[in-house]
């Protein structure tokens, strides 16, 4: 059994998904989710999954996201596509921009100043994975110069 919207032309598939509001509320995705339903919002293009919030700047906004960059939410909510709530940043950005607003959902993590081997955890010891938690570059070089 196929998708329902899948002989509407994409525009209308994507706009069914939403209530469209005022330009400074939340635009909340009803169609498919990330994470069993409470991650972002998913709408598949010319078979190409995209989170709803990403398709939604790039259609409003007619600018692509560029490598490197986030589609972050001012708003912290992972359900909203309204364009105006959605700005471009990169990874370290959004991270510190997370951080900042304290919505971190380890924030003791955050707290940490050394990582479990006692090597400082300060910014140029540091990156951060797709998850948002951070990492100690030090024991990374270690753990991939043990691998080969």
């Amino acid at each position: 059994m196929g998708s329902p919207f899948r002989h509407y032309p994409m525009p209308d598939r994507f706009f069914a998904q939403f209530e469209k509001r005022e330009a400074d509320e939340c635009w909340p995705w009803s169609g498919s989710r990330t994470q069993s339903g409470r991650g972002y919002g998913q709408i598949v293009v010319d078979g190409k999954r995209w989170q709803a919030h990403r398709f939604s700047f790039v259609y409003h906004k007619g600018q692509p996201i560029a490598d490197g960059l986030e589609a972050c939410h001012r708003c912290d909510n992972p359900k909203c596509v309204n364009p105006d709530h959605i700005f471009l940043a990169t990874h370290r950005a959004n991270m510190s921009d997370m951080q900042n607003k304290g919505r971190h959902v380890g924030t003791r993590g955050w707290l940490k100043t050394e990582c479990k081997r006692g090597h400082p955890l300060i910014p140029e010891n540091l990156y951060f994975m797709k998850s948002g938690s951070r990492g100690c570059i030090i024991c990374r070089r270690i753990r991939d110069r043990n691998r080969k």
